[in-house]
């Protein structure tokens, strides 16, 4: 099982040394579509492009449609939560985090920062309901209710 992961960090860890050595002998602001321009064809770097950008867009909406059925849940009452209004939830996040961006280097950073503290900040509050949670004589108590109803064997 861990293997995989093993297996997985060394390939990351080889293209990450990649770009490393790219970067250091080919030192210019562009990123792939200099790179590759420069080393195959402009016709190439083009496409590679085009390729990045169809990809970036599908996981950004990926991502906002999945953090927006869970802001949907805190947000929004039961008859509300449908699959219209996650998409709009969604589409409303990335015209936001769109125009964020559009106002400067400044104000995106600042929102990052912002951002990256609220996150920091839920991570803790998780540490912390670890700690000083329920015993979990009390929390079996809780989830006395609950029955697991597993397939026979064949």
């Amino acid at each position: 099982m861990f293997l995989a992961w093993i297996v997985g960090g060394l390939i990351a860890l080889c293209g990450a040394l990649t770009y490393a050595e790219i970067g250091s002998r080919f030192p210019v602001t562009g990123g792939y579509y200099k790179i590759f321009s420069a080393f195959y064809h402009p016709s190439i770097a083009f496409a590679i492009n085009c390729i990045i950008v169809v990809s970036n867009a599908a996981s950004v909406a990926g991502v906002s449609i999945i953090g927006a059925e869970y802001l949907s849940k805190i947000i929004l009452p039961v008859e509300m939560q449908t699959e219209f209004s996650r998409i709009a939830i969604a589409a409303i996040s990335i015209g936001l985090f769109y125009f964020i961006n559009l106002l400067g280097l400044k104000v995106s950073s600042k929102t990052q920062n912002v951002l990256s503290l609220i996150k920091i900040g839920m991570v803790l509050i998780l540490i912390g309901a670890v700690f000083m949670g329920l015993s979990s004589s009390k929390l079996s108590f809780h989830f006395q209710h609950i029955r697991f109803n597993y397939p026979n064997p064949v």
